[in-house]
């Protein structure tokens, strides 16, 4: 990318310098980074679900 070509353009409206700024840092944070974030599987329980053992009511006291 050459330094005079435009990152993205305001096809419609105005943009205050603040949003564009905003703009700006998410597109760089997205450029920089190493890949889409990990989602967790819906396939396994999540970790506060393991035990699946009967608890009685009161059985915390």
């Amino acid at each position: 990318m050459e330094s005079g070509e435009a990152l993205f353009r305001v096809e419609n409206g105005k943009v205050r310098q603040d949003e564009l700024a905003a703009l700006a840092a998410v597109f760089l944070a997205l450029s920089r980074g190493g890949g889409p974030a990990e989602v967790p599987s819906a396939d396994r329980p999540p970790r506060w679900g393991l035990s699946g053992r009967y608890v009685a009511p009161g059985s915390w006291r």
